[in-house]
């Protein structure tokens, strides 16, 4: 329930850049009138928050390493100066 709630206020804050506190206000907000106290539900959302930025940063990682991998597999070679030796050869 506390999910179900969270995504519904997350989709009607969806102006505000970058949802800054609307995912910890809401978790905040969901769990206080469960009876819960307000800050116990600011550190969920901040641990989510803290959840997406860890899979960001791996997605970045594993992204920066693709293309250092891929820029060296072709031996230094940019693509205009493939373009230019496969027309070189056709013609």
């Amino acid at each position: 329930m506390v999910e179900a709630v969270g995504l519904l206020i997350e989709r009607a804050t969806f102006l505000i850049p970058a949802k800054l506190v609307s995912q910890e206000g809401g978790k905040a907000l969901i769990l206080g009138l469960l009876g819960y106290p307000a800050g116990i539900g600011f550190a969920v959302g901040f641990l989510r928050r803290v959840k997406e930025m860890v899979w960001v940063l791996i997605g970045l990682v594993s992204l920066m390493i693709h293309r250092m991998t891929v820029g060296t597999d072709n031996g230094g070679a940019g693509q205009t100066e493939k373009i230019v030796r496969l027309r070189r050869m056709e013609g």
